[in-house]
C-alpha cells in the first residue's frame, strides 16, 4: 500500500471517529481550554454565568446580546487571578487601557468635560 494511500485511510478513519464522537471532543477541547488559560473548569465558567444573571459585570448587558452571544472571562494578566465575566467590548476597552487605573479615571473625567 502506498503511502498516499495509507495517509487517505488514515485521514478517513480519523474522520469517522470525530463525528462519531464530536460532542465528546468539543467538551474535553472546551474544559482544556478554560483551564489552560484561566485555571477554572466549564462548570466554573456557567456558576459565574448564573451569578451574574448571564450579565456582564460591567455595562450589566445580557450574554444574548452581545456579538458572539457569550461572555468572556476578565483575569488579571500579572496574576492570572479570575475577576468576572464581560461584554466583548468591556473586556477589549479594559485590555487597550492596559488595564491602568490612573488612565482609566483620566478617560472618565474626559467624558465628562466633553460627554
Amino acid at each position: 500500500m502506498s503511502e498516499i494511500t495509507r495517509a487517505k485511510k488514515y485521514a478517513k478513519s480519523q474522520e469517522a471517529y470525530y463525528q462519531a464522537n464530536k460532542d465528546e471532543i468539543l467538551k474535553y477541547k472546551r474544559n482544556y481550554h478554560f483551564m489552560k488559560k484561566y485555571g477554572i473548569t466549564v462548570e466554573q465558567f456557567d456558576e459565574l454565568r448564573i451569578k451574574q444573571n448571564f450579565c456582564c459585570a460591567l455595562c450589566g448587558k445580557h450574554e444574548v446580546e452581545t456579538p458572539r452571544k457569550c461572555l468572556c472571562v476578565d483575569h488579571n494578566h500579572d496574576t492570572g487571578k479570575v475577576r468576572e465575566l464581560l461584554c466583548e467590548s468591556c473586556n477589549q476597552a479594559l485590555g487597550l487601557f492596559y488595564e491602568d487605573i490612573e488612565t482609566l479615571k483620566k478617560a472618565v473625567k474626559y467624558l465628562e468635560i466633553h460627554g
